[in-house]
C-alpha cells in the first residue's frame, strides 16, 4: 500500500538519487504469514468467510494492529472461517490453516518498497532510528547501491531499528516491517551501473544463467528473440516453457508454464557489457517453495 504523494530526492549532476522519503507515518498492514497466528489483545472476533475481508477489516480499523484468520474446518469439520482482530501484537505462533498480518508503523511512497528486504551483497550494517536516515546514508556513499531500513522490534521486542547498506542489489523478497529502496540513475532509469530504458535483448537463441528463492534454486533459461523486445523460451530438463516474454523500458517479464503458471519481472541490466537481470520478483505457482523468498536474477552466458 503506497501513499499517493509522491517524494523524490533532488539528484546532483552526474549523481544517484533515490525514489524515497518518510513522509508522516502512517499504519500499512504488511505481507500476509501463512501458518502463523498472533499473541497479543484481542480487539474482536467474528466468522469472516475470506482471509482478505479479515485483512481489510483490520486495514480499516484504525485500533487493529494485526489479524489472525482461521480457515475453515480447521479444528472441526464443522468449524467456520473465523477472524481474529489485535489491538496488540506480542508474539506469533505456527499453527495450521492460520493466516495473520502486522500493521506497520511507516509510510513509503512510489519508488520505495515497504514489506520488501533486498538480498545482495552487503556493504554495512548498524542501527539506525529512522528510515529517512538510513536512505540518506545511501544517498551520501557512493558505493551504496540500494538498503533496506528495519522498524525496531520486528524480529523481538527488545530490537533496535537497523539500517542495511547494499553495494549491489540482486533480487528482494517480502518481510514484514522492512522498507527498501535502489538507487536509480538521476534521469529516473536504471540500477546500479546504469540501466538505459531501450535497452533490449540480443537478438538470436542463448542461455541465462536463473536464479531464484536466495539462490536455492538454479537452471538454465533458453531464450530465442528475433525483434530484441519479445521472446520465447524455456527452462532446461523440462522445467517449463517461457511465453509472453517482452522488454520494455528496461523492464522484462515472461510467464513460466508447465501445466501451471508463474509470472516474472525483473529489470534488464548492462554490467560492463554483460547482460544480466536483477531486482526480479515472481508470482504463481509453488510460492510455498520458498516463502518471502520470491526473488530471482540471472546472467546472460
Amino acid at each position: 500500500m503506497y501513499l499517493n504523494q509522491q517524494f523524490r530526492a533532488t539528484p546532483r549532476a552526474g549523481a544517484f538519487a533515490l525514489l524515497f522519503a518518510f513522509p508522516t507515518l502512517a499504519q500499512t498492514l504488511g505481507p500476509n504469514e501463512n501458518e502463523t497466528s498472533l499473541n497479543g489483545t484481542n480487539l474482536t472476533y467474528y466468522q469472516r468467510p475470506s482471509v482478505a475481508q479479515c485483512q481489510n477489516d483490520c486495514a480499516n480499523n484504525p485500533n487493529c494492529k494485526g489479524f489472525t484468520w482461521i480457515m475453515a474446518g480447521t479444528y472441526n469439520r464443522t468449524d467456520a472461517a473465523m477472524c481474529y482482530l489485535l489491538s496488540a501484537v506480542t508474539g506469533r505462533s505456527r499453527p495450521r490453516g492460520h493466516v495473520s498480518g502486522v500493521k506497520t508503523t511507516a509510510a513509503a511512497p512510489a519508488g520505495t518498497e515497504a514489506g520488501m528486504s533486498l538480498t545482495g551483497t552487503r556493504l554495512t550494517y548498524y542501527q539506525r532510528p529512522s528510515g529517512a536516515q538510513c536512505q540518506a546514508d545511501c544517498v551520501n556513499n557512493p558505493q551504496c547501491n540500494g538498503f533496506t531500513w528495519i522498524e525496531p522490534g520486528t524480529y523481538n521486542a527488545n530490537d533496535a531499528a537497523m539500517c542495511y547498506l547494499l553495494s549491489a542489489v540482486t533480487g528482494r523478497s517480502p518481510a514484514r516491517g522492512h522498507f527498501s529502496g535502489v538507487k536509480q540513475t538521476s534521469a529516473g532509469t536504471g540500477v546500479s551501473g546504469g540501466t538505459p530504458a531501450g535497452l533490449t535483448l540480443p537478438i538470436g537463441s542463448f542461455f541465462w544463467q536463473w536464479h531464484s528463492c536466495n539462490d536455492e534454486y538454479g537452471l538454465l533459461i533458453g531464450i530465442n528473440s528475433t525483434d530484441g523486445v519479445n521472446f520465447t523460451g524455456g527452462f532446461e530438463n523440462g522445467n517449463g516453457s517461457i511465453k509472453n516474454g517482452t522488454v520494455r523500458g528496461g523492464r522484462i517479464e515472461f510467464d513460466r508454464e508447465s501445466g501451471w503458471t508463474q509470472h516474472y519481472s525483473g529489470q534488464l541490466l548492462n554490467d560492463g557489457g554483460k547482460l544480466k537481470i536483477v531486482n526480479g520478483a515472481w508470482s504463481g505457482a509453488y510460492q510455498e517453495k520458498c516463502p518471502e523468498r520470491l526473488n530471482w536474477h540471472a546472467e546472460k552466458q
